[in-house]
């Protein structure tokens, strides 16, 4: 029965027969048919040399790639990982201003964001009932202004727009910060929550819209991932100036988000896009 099976294998099976994309070679060790595959049919004059040496049960191939086709693969998938780099190529001088404009935004407003509703509570003295009512009202004003902002960018031009969202974002947040309570310091917060959404519209469209068609999505990828750097060193800084200094979270929070101003000079680096098409690469 044994060599019945064995000789119906070996003629459906010839020393390299093709299947699927695979050639399939057969050696008969005793009453065993073991079988493996190679990727390309193995010539007669090097059939010998491909053999499959097997001891005590183990297997050993050949067919492992040579180091050096190794070496070409690697080199291979780096340069395909480094090809939306080089479509920046002419344009590195603009994802610089753009990155620093996201990284002084981050650097100096994000810690204020992180302690924005903490400080209702901690400090005026707000309810969580009270914060509710707040963050609802700022959030239909920001809704408001979130698609106001665009809308009148589209008119004037995103540099006039979104450096006048940048003064009233950084104003509003030293107001609120620094205010005594009350009505005053409930209308700050949401001036200041309205215009931190302002500036989410605003950033994302002038980054994308300065850059040629084929870098866009690569440039504003790096500029969104200086920006997030920036929101640590902000966050870090903010914790050593707390820790060493004030002893106040809204102190350091302050002294963060003075140099945040300089975004509306960093804005009118950029070029200016709202009246350009955006399918040319120029």
């Amino acid at each position: 029965t044994i060599a019945g099976i064995k000789g119906f294998i070996s003629s459906l099976l010839q020393p390299a027969e093709r299947h699927h994309g695979l050639f399939f070679r057969y050696k008969p060790v005793g009453d065993v048919i073991f079988l493996h595959y190679t990727k390309s049919c193995p010539s007669p004059s090097s059939s010998s040399d491909n053999k499959t040496n097997y001891s005590n049960g183990s297997s050993s191939s050949s067919s492992s790639p040579p180091r050096s086709s190794r070496w070409e693969q690697a080199k291979e998938e780096m340069r395909r990982f480094m090809m939306p780099l080089g479509k920046l190529k002419g344009h590195y001088t603009l994802l610089v201003r753009s990155c620093s404009l996201l990284f002084v935004r981050g650097f100096c407003g994000f810690p204020a964001q992180f302690f924005m509703f903490k400080v209702l509570q901690e400090r005026y003295g707000y309810s969580t009932l009270e914060v509710t009512a707040i963050t609802i009202g700022g959030g239909m004003l920001s809704i408001f202004a979130y698609v106001s902002a665009g809308k009148i960018s589209d008119r004037v031009g995103r540099r006039p727009v979104l450096s006048v969202v940048y003064a009233t974002y950084f104003l509003s947040l030293l107001l609120f910060y620094n205010s005594s309570g009350g009505a005053f310091t409930v209308m700050s917060w949401v001036v200041f929550a309205a215009s931190m959404f302002g500036l989410d519209v605003l950033n994302n469209a002038i980054v994308s819209e300065i850059f040629p068609t084929m870098a866009r999505a690569t440039a504003s990828t790096i500029s969104v991932v200086v920006g997030v750097v920036g929101t640590i060193c902000g966050v870090v800084t903010e914790g050593l100036i707390f820790g060493h200094y004030t002893r106040s979270h809204w102190a350091s929070t302050s002294y963060v988000a003075l140099p945040g101003f300089a975004c509306v000079g960093l804005v009118w680096l950029l070029p200016e896009p709202a009246f350009q098409s955006l399918d040319g690469d120029g």
